[in-house]
């Protein structure tokens, strides 16, 4: 999985068959033998969007290898700048 946008991915709170790319920024590469549904927690600095990307290979072959991706954006709502106890003010 790719992802575009500043994130930032902690190696610990990936699912046990996931690591890191060593290769390419902001990349995870994942291994199973089985179908599997998993979420990869990432922080968002500063941006609009974040976009996944997921690519998938099998050593088996492929009659149609343009079906092995997706893409998801996303909004990143960020949240508001401030401190507990303060009064609210209402512009």
């Amino acid at each position: 999985m790719l992802f575009t946008g500043p994130v930032t991915i902690d190696p610990a709170s990936l699912p046990a068959a996931c690591v890191l790319n060593t290769v390419v920024a902001q990349a995870v590469d994942c291994s199973f033998t089985t179908p599997q549904t998993f979420a990869i927690p990432v922080t968002v600095g500063f941006a609009r969007t974040v976009t996944a990307q997921a690519f998938v290979a099998s050593g088996a072959a492929d009659t149609d290898p343009t079906n092995n991706q997706a893409t998801a954006t996303v909004q990143v709502r960020p949240r508001p700048f401030s401190r507990n106890g303060l009064p609210v003010i209402i512009p």
